[in-house]
Formats: structure tokens, sequence, C-alpha cells
């Protein structure tokens, strides 16, 4: 049995899970509330002021060595600095807080939670290629070929997406935990731990910093898509992004282990689905443009951001710039593309009658897809039944 997570790295990790506050810092850095990840995320905890302060106390015990002449203005200078320092980290802080408080009512459950530090927290450390960024290359390299950028554009927004990034170090770590008896019977297959070492329980793991390309729905289009679908649903809060982006957060399930919809209420059902259904649609499509076999990509969901990594799962696959040239070259066609084969199936119209998912049109390998190929379904994006759903409007038909 093997899991994988987003592999976080950094010094300050244990200080912002102790913070009392980081569930509403965490979730005002993916609404946006401040300039992340300018502003990094323990740059608002407790004591995100707390080194500089200290600089400044070296620099003052520092002065004390200088003549009363040399040291009087700079002490009261180093001094203000101080209170700025300390008045500014509560007010910005402080604000955020009062401002996430405005937004959510009740709790954030433990699994969001998780799913917010994986997408928000390692932001800080990517290095990420925005359409802002293809364009400045462009503009130096390939001027010819701006027109392209607009482009792009159109097509992220035609298919329903916010936006599409290059991230070309996405770090993803695969632990290996045990293995399990080949058995016929399901209930007799007992996960089993690899043999003490040392009087130690060894854990496989694999580290990869790879490229992939970070997908996230429009969140407006999504509520739209959901009200459409489901006749006694109606959203009842306030309607742009950032109250709607909370929602999803505080609302939606997650996936198992086992890659089962852990809550199976119709709105986390769909909207799971439609998450990594596309996902996969985009996967079996972006193995005709890239070079490389799809086994050779994989996916991390984040549901509840409506967003999804596919990333190279092999460092040969990651060094050919597979997916750099993707974005770069080919992501108008991608999207297109896929839209246009994505509701095909040799085994139609028995397939789209019956979930609309098998090995033709949506299913990867296990090393491809960590969910099982469990609640997937094209129909989702072009209508159809959909676990037991009937989708009336596609979210590609919108």
């Amino acid at each position: 049995m093997n899991i994988t997570l987003v592999n976080i790295q950094d010094d300050k990790l244990e200080a912002l899970l102790k913070d009392e506050c980081h569930t509403e810092i965490l979730l005002a850095a993916h609404l946006g509330l401040f300039n992340h990840p300018n502003t990094k995320v323990a740059e608002l905890l407790t004591d995100d002021n707390s080194s500089s302060a200290t600089h400044v106390e070296e620099l003052m015990r520092m002065l004390q060595s200088l003549p009363e002449s040399m040291r009087s203005g700079h002490l009261a200078m180093l001094e203000q600095m101080k209170n700025d320092i300390s008045t500014n980290s509560i007010s910005e802080r402080q604000r955020i807080i009062n401002d996430i408080k405005l937004i959510i009512s009740g709790t954030i459950s433990p699994s969001a939670v998780k799913e917010l530090l994986e997408f928000v927290y390692p932001m800080e450390n990517y290095s990420i290629v925005t359409f802002e960024k293809l364009k400045e290359q462009f503009i130096l390299k390939y001027p010819e070929e701006l027109p392209r950028i607009d482009k792009y554009k159109i097509e992220v927004t035609k298919r329903g997406f916010s936006r599409i990034e290059l991230i070309q170090n996405f770090p993803i770590l695969n632990v290996m935990l045990g293995y399990t008896r080949l058995e016929r019977d399901k209930d007799s297959s007992v996960i089993r731990s690899f043999p003490n070492m040392d009087g130690k329980q060894p854990f496989y793991i694999n580290s990869l910093e790879t490229e992939a390309i970070m997908f996230t729905l429009d969140p407006l289009r999504v509520m739209e898509w959901l009200e459409r679908n489901n006749l006694n649903f109606k959203y009842q809060g306030i309607r742009d992004t950032k109250h709607v982006k909370a929602w999803f957060v505080q609302n939606i399930s997650e996936i198992d282990k086992f890659g089962e919809v852990s809550e199976k209420t119709s709105i986390s059902e769909q909207v799971i689905g439609l998450v990594h259904s596309m996902c996969h649609a985009l996967i079996r499509q972006a193995s005709v443009l890239s070079g490389f076999d799809r086994g050779s990509m994989s996916e991390y969901l984040f549901p509840k951001m409506l967003s999804f990594a596919i990333y190279a799962n092999s460092q040969q696959a990651a060094t050919m710039g597979g997916m750099h040239s993707m974005f770069e070259q080919s992501l108008e066609k991608w999207l297109r593309d896929t839209y246009t084969n994505g509701n095909k199936c040799v085994y139609d119209p028995v397939c789209h009658e019956h979930n609309g998912a098998c090995h033709s049109c949506l299913y990867l390998a296990e090393t491809s897809c960590r969910h099982a190929n469990r609640t997937l379904s094209r129909n989702l994006l072009f209508g159809g039944t959909a676990e037991n759903h009937m989708i009336d409007v596609g979210y590609w038909e919108m």
C-alpha cells in the first residue's frame, strides 16, 4: 500500500501548525485576502515578526559599545522600527482574521485544512509560469507568437477554468507503507507492514520534484452548474468569488484512501467527479501531444479547491520538458481537442448510458490515478447519467 503527498519541506511549517489561527491564515491565502505568495504565510504567525524584532535588538546591543554622541540618534530610530514592526504585524494579521470571520461560519474540517496546506503553502517555493510570465518570455524570444497568449486565455475561459499555471518544481512524495497478501476474498487481504529493522518500522520513500500543470475551475461557473443540475439546491450566500470558494472548502467532502467520497452527498459526488473526470480526460489527450506515455503522467486532486495538478511521474519524463512544451506551445490545442474528443467511446451507447466511464474513455493505470478510477464520468462534462445522478447540462455544455 502506498500513499502520495505533496512534499512540504519548510522550517516554518511546525510553527505554522502550532499557530491557533493557521486555518484562517491558509484560507485567507486561498481566497486572496492578502498578497500571497509574495506575502508569506509565516509572516502572519503570532510571532511572525519576531526575527525582525530580534535583528533590531541585536543592532541596539551593538550600538551600546559606541560613544554616546554616536549612538543616541540611532537608538531612537531602532526603537521606532521595533514598535512599527510589532504594530504593523498585529494589524495585518488581525485584519485578515476579522475578514475571514465575516466570510465563513462554522468550522473547517481537518481534511479541508490538510488540503489547504498542500494547495496553498508550497506555492511560496514554487517556480510558477503564469500567462503573464509566458507573455514576457514571448516578447523576448517569440514576439510573432504573442497572439497565441490571447487565444490561450479565450480557450481557458471557454472551458470553465479560472486559471492554468505551469509549476516547474512540483514536489511529490511517494510512501510505501506495506503490502497485501493476494487473496480472492477481499476480506482476507490484510495490509502487512515491512519487517522491522533494528526495532524500527521502515517506510520506503521516493521523492520527486517535477513539472506539473495546475488547473483551477471557475468557482462561480461550478456553482451555476450545480444549481442547474440539482433542482433542490440553491446557493444562499454572497455570490462573489471569495465567498463561493469558501463555501466549497467547507462543504465538499474528501476522497478516502479507497477512492470513495467520504460523505456521499450529491453535491460532493458531482464536484469531486467533475474535477477527477476532467483531469483524466486531459491526461488521455495529453499523451497525444506530449511525446510520452499517459502512464508517465499522474494526477493530484484538490477537489475542495476545485483544482488538480497533472505532473510527470518519472524523472525522465520531467527532464524531457513535456509539460513545459504543452503549456508553452500546445495549451489551446490541448484544451480544444480534449473537448472535441472527450465524449467519444468505442463502447457507446452502452458506456454513455451506464455512467460514461470505462477503460476505453476515462480509466487510467494505477500509476496515473491515485483514486482507483472511482467517481469518474464523462457525462459530468457532457451530460447524462453519472453516479446515479442525471446531469442535464454538462459542465462543458454551459
